[in-house]
């Protein structure tokens, strides 16, 4: 009779746990609601989100979702909120809407087509308002009226809103102005060459039979640096431009540029000085060799720096591709000489730990690869480096062939050589590569 009771007493508790058993809440998603959609089409919110309709809820989905609202830039704030109940999790996400520009208007336009405007705008009839947009829009139509010679153009902007059905009419207010041309490029400070030959190193022009005149702000800042290159491949590694001024004639029609240059002393080469750390493979007598620049030349500073290039490179064909290579040049005014210190800092030799491809998605790996001439466990070599690249380009199948150096785990002295390739048509071959403690390798195989 006792144990009767007892296996009683046991199926009772065990019921009571069984009909007191709290049921598991329902995490599939029954409902999504939109609040604060006005302008925007929910179809395109439902398109980026992983939260749908009979698929279960996740904290981390929505947190994917909002990530993915906020940033199709239609919104100025989203949140995602739950309702969960009986028949499952309704989802609320509420949006706070950017106003939807309604009119794009540009006055005041006579000598360029609306439509070039519209284009450098970049702005279209449906998309979110976005000031800083605006803002840019006018730069960019500024450029344009620039750019056709329209230099003294003005851009304003005003915008009408409606509050009721969020959306923003924009209208540009431009005042064209004359279109002007360079009449007169003047040089001042000049004694070793002509204003003709300075006005052939530089992209600005005078205005004259098939050629424009029109004048960039941009475009005469790059001819500066120009100008001073070409007077130290001269030998005048101190020239300067000190100043310069635009001017137009009372029309506002003719522009007046005024270039003032600080030649400064004419330099030859009289010696270099090797800085060695870490020295283990060249002499100075060896690297000496390679350098075009001999005493008494006028001082090129172009060959100069190709002369650095030409050292760096005998490093890298050696292994050593992380040498620091620099110089100092120090002009003598009274002697009116340069002497130049370059100092090496060499590396230890690099060997290459794995060869990779990547982006091939038509060839095989090994098409590529059996073309390389360097081999894994080799120590780097850049000749072999630019023949392997040349067979490879060669093959035909390709449009850029890109080497670069990685850093493998564990292993200070080794680097995964990683081709990275641009399939398609083939053409002409222009082939260069640096090297720098920095950047480790660089390389450039592309199509013209």
């Amino acid at each position: 009779m006792r144990k009767i009771l007892s296996m009683l007493l046991i199926t009772v508790i065990t019921g009571a746990f069984v009909f007191g058993e709290v049921a598991a809440p329902n995490n599939s998603i029954s409902k999504i609601t939109f609040v604060g959609v006005k302008n925007i089409k929910t179809e395109l919110i439902t398109a980026v989100m992983s939260l749908k309709t009979k698929t279960e809820y996740s904290e981390a989905k929505a947190l994917q979702d909002f990530k993915k609202i906020f940033g199709l830039g239609y919104f100025s704030d989203v949140e995602i909120a739950k309702d969960t109940g009986i028949e499952g999790v309704e989802i609320i996400i509420t949006v706070k809407e950017k106003p939807v520009l309604e009119e794009i208007n540009y006055n005041g336009v006579r000598e360029v087509g609306r439509s070039e405007l519209e284009t450098e705008a970049g702005l279209t009839k449906g998309d979110s308002y976005d000031p800083s947009l605006i803002k840019k829009a006018v730069e960019r139509i500024l450029a344009k009226y620039q750019e056709k010679g329209y230099n003294l153009a003005a851009v304003t902007y005003e915008t009408k809103e409606d509050e009721k059905n969020n959306k923003v009419k924009v209208t540009f207010n431009i005042t064209e102005g004359r279109h002007m041309y360079i009449a007169k490029i003047k040089f001042s400070g000049i004694k070793s060459f002509s204003e003709s030959t300075l006005k052939g190193k530089i992209e600005t022009a005078e205005a004259a039979f098939l050629v424009s005149g029109t004048f960039s702000e941009e475009t005469l800042a790059r001819d500066f640096q120009k100008i001073v290159a070409y007077y130290k491949s001269e030998g005048f590694y101190l020239a300067s431009v000190v100043s310069h001024k635009v001017t137009y004639d009372d029309i506002k029609e003719k522009i007046f540029i005024d270039i003032t240059v600080e030649e400064g002393v004419q330099y030859k080469y009289s010696d270099v000085q090797f800085s060695f750390t870490n020295k283990e493979i060249y002499d100075s007598p060896e690297l000496l060799a390679v350098f075009n620049l001999k005493k008494g030349d006028i001082f090129n500073y172009d060959t100069y720096n190709r002369d650095l290039d030409r050292i760096r490179f005998m490093y890298s064909e050696k292994g050593y591709i992380e040498t620091e290579v620099s110089g100092e040049v120090f002009p003598d005014k009274e002697k009116k000489t340069i002497s130049v210190m370059i100092k090496i800092k060499e590396s230890g030799v690099f060997y290459i730990d794995k060869i990779r491809v990547e982006n091939n998605y038509k060839t095989k790996d090994n098409v590529i690869l059996r073309e390389l001439t360097l081999k894994e466990g080799e120590a780097f070599d850049s000749v072999k480096i630019r023949k392997s690249l040349e067979k490879i380009y060669n093959l035909g199948f390709f449009e850029e062939v890109i080497p670069g150096l990685l850093p493998v785990a564990g292993k200070p002295d080794r680097r995964e050589l990683v081709l990275s390739i641009k399939e398609r048509q083939t053409g002409q071959l222009q082939l260069g590569a640096n090297f720098s403690s920095l950047d480790g390798l660089t390389g450039m195989l592309s199509v013209s």
